[in-house]
């Protein structure tokens, strides 16, 4: 039986803080590819958490900010509860196109893959999303984790990712801030 002929569980996990202009379009494309959309509200003061109940999301709220990495630890913990086949991450704010899910569940599902990473830095109209004040400090720390790893990584500090249900299993995160994307043991 192929990837293709299996319904594995699939959550799109989304931390969020104060995306309420943007999260519903987000959620609404990745419900498309998403056995369960799973959205971490981090203490946002707008109305993040009632616009994401009200487009089909299961919302869990924090009640403060506690940051990007925490965020990301609560997600994963309730996939591994939810004995979650693939989780798949992106961010809340728009800067991911939520169509190019399926090509990171084939290279999981399909090709064997523990751990995918999307790049913004690909083509013209993801590049376009990007906020031009963050550009040189991605591509700095991108240029740094090729030198230490994989020489082919576009974007290190990508949201976009997809995780096996081995990888969660292994990972062990205790970063809370955005350096978490670059301390992935697996």
């Amino acid at each position: 039986m192929s990837f293709n002929e299996i319904k594995p569980y699939v959550l799109v996990c989304m931390p969020a803080y104060n995306e309420a202009q943007r999260i519903a379009s987000v959620i609404l494309g990745a419900k498309r590819y998403a056995s369960e959309v799973l959205v971490y509200d981090d203490g946002s003061s707008d109305d993040t958490a009632s616009i994401a109940k009200s487009t089909g999301a299961t919302v869990i709220r924090g009640s403060v900010n506690k940051r990007y990495g925490f965020a990301i630890k609560s997600l994963f913990q309730l996939a591994i509860q939810k004995d979650a086949d693939i989780v798949v991450t992106i961010d809340s704010d728009g800067q991911h196109n939520t169509d190019d899910i399926p090509s990171i569940l084939q290279a999981i599902g399909g090709e064997g893959f523990d751990i995918v990473i999307g790049s913004r830095f690909l083509d013209k109209a993801s590049k376009a999303k990007v906020p031009s004040y963050r550009t040189v400090g991605i591509k700095t720390i991108t240029r740094a984790t090729q030198r230490a790893s994989y020489g082919t990584i576009t974007d290190a500090q990508s949201g976009f990712r997809g995780y096996s249900r081995n990888a969660l299993s292994k990972i062990n995160l205790f970063e809370n801030g955005m350096a978490f994307l670059l301390q992935l043991k697996y």
